[in-house]
């Protein structure tokens, strides 16, 4: 399709959808919103206007959403009646009028932006229909070979319409064509599988784009369904590392390489404690084992480091409180107790030095204490020479 417009573009409906596919269609989480806006063409000051629906309490609905499945569904599109009335269609209605100051050449594309969708729904069985005054308008799919236009742009319009004072109520409403004898979609045999669709997501603004020139008519080619083996792709969940211990430098917490098509918050770590990592699917791929493609979360573990201090005989009279009186034993090299407590204590046998309050840091003075299991044995006694 040839773009005809050379001037500054203002999206004046942003219409944000997220579909999840469920096991008997597409669930849609959808927002749209409106607003007026005026754009300069030239010395040209080009004014449009959109109206849309009131609720029950006469209160503009500048938003909509929709939990209900999105079933597949044979329908009669040239008939705007039938895609009213089916609960199975995703439907978008407004209204679009310019201003008497308004060039008299002045016409306008309804379009598609920033398009962002999954493999498997660039589809011909995943459709829309565009109506103006209850006509058909123009209809297509997403198929990639349908519309091809380059940064995921996609116009509507056939030809560009007329912007006048006059107002022009619009429908685009959204759709699966069935292929199946069922509307379970998670049993579906038919080719393409439209199984395949579970789960998958698709997001796009709705623009109106205004230029002051002669029309041009949009060509468009014939669409068809895409293959999409890179989707199936299957890939192992990440797994914990066994048996880290803190060692003072840092470690992997994943027992391998973090796998092609898969990215995590963290791999790594020195501190021991519990880390919560997220493992996410790049678009083309999927978990082997339950063929989902949600995040993955799951936990790691560096475990403390055990070492033993044990405390040292001290001659009676020049008891001192010191580190250089006790002996360490698994402590990780360049590492030092920086502070301890030592007392004597009474015992079967005489008294005996016993320890506390051990302060361990690393090379840089750095206070790692709460990396360590301290294990303390009163082995030093008082000798009185």
């Amino acid at each position: 399709m040839k773009r005809f417009i050379k001037n500054n573009i203002k999206l004046l409906i942003l219409l944000t959808m997220v579909i999840l596919i469920s096991v008997v269609g597409a669930t849609l989480a959808l927002t749209l919103r409106f607003g007026p806006t005026n754009i300069n063409i030239g010395t040209a000051n080009v004014v449009v206007n959109v109206r849309y629906e009131k609720d029950g309490q006469n209160n503009d609905i500048t938003s909509i959403t929709s939990n209900g499945n999105m079933i597949p569904i044979t329908l009669d599109t040239s008939n705007i009646t039938n895609v009213v009335n089916s609960t199975n269609v995703v439907k978008f209605k407004f209204w679009v009028s310019g201003d008497s100051s308004n060039p008299n050449n002045s016409i306008y594309d309804i379009a598609l932006n920033n398009i962002i969708m999954d493999c498997e729904l660039k589809n011909t069985y995943v459709k829309w229909v565009l109506y103006k005054k209850n006509t058909l308008l123009s209809s297509g799919n997403f198929s990639p070979t349908f519309d091809t236009i380059p940064n995921n742009r996609m116009v509507l319009t056939t030809t560009q319409e007329d912007l006048t004072t006059a107002e022009d109520a619009y429908l685009l409403a959204l759709y699966i064509e069935d292929s199946c004898s069922s509307n379970n979609l998670s049993n579906c045999t038919s080719a393409p599988d439209q199984s395949s669709l579970l789960g998958k997501s698709f997001s796009a603004n709705i623009g109106i784009d205004t230029a002051t020139k002669t029309k041009k008519t949009n060509t468009r080619t014939t669409g068809e369904a895409v293959v999409c083996t890179e989707n199936n792709t299957n890939v192992t969940k990440p797994i914990c590392a066994n048996n880290l211990i803190y060692n003072g430098s840092s470690q992997s917490l994943l027992n391998a390489a973090v796998p092609t098509g898969v990215s995590v918050n963290q791999s790594a770590a020195t501190n021991a404690g519990e880390y919560n990592i997220t493992a996410t699917l790049s678009s083309g791929y999927k978990w082997s084992d339950d063929d989902s493609t949600e995040d993955y979360v799951f936990t790691c573990v560096v475990g403390k480091r055990s070492i033993t201090i044990s405390t040292q005989s001290q001659v009676q009279g020049s008891f001192v409180s010191s580190p250089t009186k006790v002996n360490v034993t698994n402590l990780v090299s360049g590492h030092t107790i920086n502070s301890i407590q030592l007392s004597i204590i009474s015992a079967s046998g005489g008294d005996v030095i016993a320890a506390g309050n051990a302060i361990i840091y690393d090379s840089g003075s750095n206070n790692v204490t709460d990396n360590y299991i301290i294990n303390y044995q009163s082995t030093g006694k008082i000798t009185e020479s």
